[in-house]
């Protein structure tokens, strides 16, 4: 039987898990994160693509048209990020080939900067090429 003071390893359970815990929760919080940026790439892959579909079939002047198709994607596109290329350059609804429509270095917003100061993550531009179609047209 012991006597006298406390034991020497009381309080060691509530050191450990403080410090197991603060781990567990910074990895936590950076895998969400890491999600809310891939979230963000891909929607600006899918806004480009949902783009230059809009843009093959129809008039190369209906450039409101296709920023709106891209915007039910990323609604905070501003229109200086968006752009849209027909190819060969002056070509009439006849003559086009191909059609690009890009957007330019998208922004990540993330609650990082609450725990890491580093600010919000600008993603590389996106760009999608398709082939003009008439769908019979002329």
């Amino acid at each position: 039987m012991r006597r006298g003071g406390p034991r020497p390893q009381q309080g060691a359970a509530i050191v450990e898990f403080a410090i197991v815990a603060m781990l567990f929760f910074t990895l936590l919080v950076g895998i969400v994160e890491m999600g809310r940026v891939l979230f963000t790439w891909n929607s600006a892959a899918e806004a480009t693509r949902r783009g230059v579909r809009m843009a093959v079939v129809t008039d190369p002047g209906n450039a409101a048209a296709i920023r709106d198709e891209m915007r039910i994607i990323m609604p905070d596109l501003a229109d200086n990020q968006i752009s849209i290329t027909y190819l060969p350059a002056g070509c009439t609804v006849a003559s086009c080939d191909y059609v690009t429509v890009g957007v330019g270095e998208p922004v990540a917003y993330t609650v990082t900067p609450l725990v890491v100061p580093i600010g919000p993550l600008t993603l590389p531009p996106f760009s999608t090429t398709l082939p003009r179609e008439s769908l019979g047209a002329s």
